[in-house]
């Protein structure tokens, strides 16, 4: 009876994102997760070994797959730089709300 409980619920949730009432848009990253938290952990499971399915299933374009199956493991050749070097960068810092700020300027004062 559980497991016929948990396929209803994960029906729920298909059949809810597959309608989706809300004038045709697509339900936000927040709604979907509040649905998958209330299906049981093993509905999350199956869930999750769907979706992967659904992902490793799709097809890449040349290039992807071309990076994808690289052997990245080899040394690269050392970069040229050119005659200048590698260029001197100014210190930056995060600041929380605003993003990479540079050491010293007017961004950081306010």
């Amino acid at each position: 009876m559980a497991h016929a409980i948990d396929y209803a619920r994960s029906y729920d949730l298909f059949y809810i994102l597959s309608l989706n009432p809300m004038s045709h848009s697509e339900p936000s990253i927040e709604q979907v997760m509040q649905l998958v938290k209330e299906l049981p952990i093993a509905s999350q499971h199956i869930l999750l070994s769907a979706l992967s399915a659904e992902l490793n299933s799709q097809e890449t374009d040349v290039e992807t797959q071309e990076w994808l199956e690289a052997d990245l493991g080899e040394d690269l050749p050392p970069y040229e730089w050119g005659e200048e070097g590698i260029l001197q960068g100014k210190p930056v810092r995060y600041v929380l709300g605003r993003g990479l700020v540079v050491e010293g300027s007017k961004d950081l004062a306010g």
